[in-house]
């Protein structure tokens, strides 16, 4: 009788140990890297390679990229499976890059994809990849890396120092600035759609900007002045004219920059010849010949330069404190500026 119920036991053992196994083996056969499935399809669909960057924002990157296949590159994929990351991914740590929501659905193979992924604010540069998932789903390999860059440029002005007149109170909306000039006490901002902003100490107008306020392409800033060069290549001025500083010379035209000085003005004509007008107390406004060949031009209190086209400075005007004695070797300049008497040049 004890070798029967012994019998018995172990059948009844060996039945459920037979039955786990199966289980077990059902469990593993699921977890494994095998992804064929069960109607036979074992092909991946075809990778991503030319993922691209095609725009940017403040926070948010707008990509594309050419669809593959749900075979290699022929039929139709079922979802792709976009990522993002602070660092360079790669298949070790794709796991931990961050998933995407909303990607689109694979259309024909060969079409193009764009999706833009919005609300990135936690660093500036991004790193993407793309996988691409069949039915199964078997996963391509990864695709190629690309990184964005935010643009984080808002066209916003900051101004500090003496604020005595407001001319570091930048005016709302502070925005879409593309260019800034300052002088004695006053402040000039050009927007990208060509209009002049002017604000600070306006005893004398210079900030009234004449109307038409529009076209403008370039701004510059005198002691009491301010000088503004238009898209057709004449150049406005307003503002105190104690020294005929906004009496532009005929014939106003074919200017591509304007240059103001705290008592005079410098204009560089498309021919490379400067015209100067204003106070000439220190012959601030006599160009030494041979007036040709200027590329760029800057203006002081009392005395001018001019960059020529080769590399060279040429500097006339107010020498009290050798603002116009250029050191050697007098070349390969790329560009210049100038303070009340000092002046500096750009190798």
């Amino acid at each position: 009788m004890m070798n029967k119920r012994i019998s018995l036991f172990s059948r009844t053992e060996s039945c459920h140990l037979r039955c786990f196994l199966l289980v077990f083996l059902i469990f593993l056969n699921g977890c494994s890297d095998d992804t064929t499935s069960p109607l036979g399809d074992s092909t991946s669909p075809g990778s991503v390679t030319d993922l691209t960057v095609s725009s940017t924002t403040s926070n948010s990157i707008t990509l594309t990229w050419t669809t593959p296949g749900d075979d290699g590159m022929s039929g139709k994929a079922s979802q792709f499976d976009l990522r993002h990351s602070i660092l360079p991914i790669y298949l070790w740590n794709w796991d931990l890059a961050m998933p995407s929501d909303g990607e689109p659905q694979p259309g024909d193979a060969g079409g193009v994809e764009t999706f833009t992924l919005s609300d990135l604010t936690f660093a500036p540069i991004y790193y993407f990849a793309v996988r691409t998932g069949d039915e199964v789903p078997n996963w391509s390999d990864l695709s190629n890396v690309v990184s964005g860059r935010l643009d984080l440029s808002t066209g916003a002005i900051f101004a500090w120092g003496l604020n005595s007149w407001s001319q570091c109170d930048v005016p709302a909306p502070n925005e879409d600035f593309v260019a800034v000039a300052g002088g004695t006490a006053h402040s000039l901002g050009l927007k990208s759609d060509g209009t002049i902003v002017a604000w600070g100490y306006n005893l004398s107008g210079q900030c009234n900007v004449p109307t038409p306020n529009e076209d403008f392409v370039a701004v510059s800033v005198g002691g009491s002045y301010s000088a503004g060069l238009k898209s057709d290549g004449t150049i406005a001025a307003w503002g105190s004219n104690q020294y005929n500083t906004c009496d532009i010379p005929a014939s106003n035209t074919d200017f591509v920059t304007v240059a103001c000085g705290i008592f005079h003005c410098l204009g560089l004509k498309s021919d490379g010849t400067i015209v100067a007008w204003g106070n000439d107390n220190y012959s601030q406004c006599i160009v030494p010949t041979p007036n040709t060949d200027f590329v760029a031009i800057a203006a002081g209190r009392y005395h001018s330069i001019g960059l020529k086209s080769d590399g060279t400075i040429t500097a006339w005007g107010d020498n009290a404190h050798g603002q116009c004695n250029l050191p050697s070797p007098n070349g390969d300049f790329v560009d210049v500026a100038a303070g009340v008497s000092h002046t500096l040049g750009l190798k």
